[in-house]
């Protein structure tokens, strides 16, 4: 998947993130606060798709690690994973659990 950079805000975005901006932005507050929600979590600000093909479209990136199988704790079909991955141990399981940390933040 080929990635572009976006010139107004320079925030690394796919073709995934660029058709659903509610992704985006949940990918960009999980990212910031090194925190990962499940492919499950994820799924309804997906516009409902099945958590096993909600990252279908994305760029397999560090910004897109954060969205993980819930039983690994790990992104799917990653070469490479963000450093700080695993640094905090909770994962965010659930559609009401992933809201509610990106409303603490006022993420979008």
């Amino acid at each position: 998947m080929r990635a572009t950079r976006e010139t107004t805000d320079m925030t690394l975005t796919c073709a995934g993130c660029q058709n659903n901006p509610r992704v985006s932005d949940a990918l960009d507050f999980l990212a910031s606060r090194a925190q990962r929600a499940t492919y499950g979590a994820l799924a309804e600000r997906a516009n409902g798709r099945a958590p096993v093909s909600v990252m279908s479209d994305h760029a397999k990136d560090d910004r897109h690690a954060w969205i993980v199988n819930g039983d690994t704790g790990l992104p799917t079909g990653f070469s490479q994973k963000p450093p700080n991955l695993i640094v905090n141990k909770k994962i965010i399981r659930s559609p009401a659990e992933l809201e509610a940390f990106l409303a603490s933040g006022l993420a979008r």
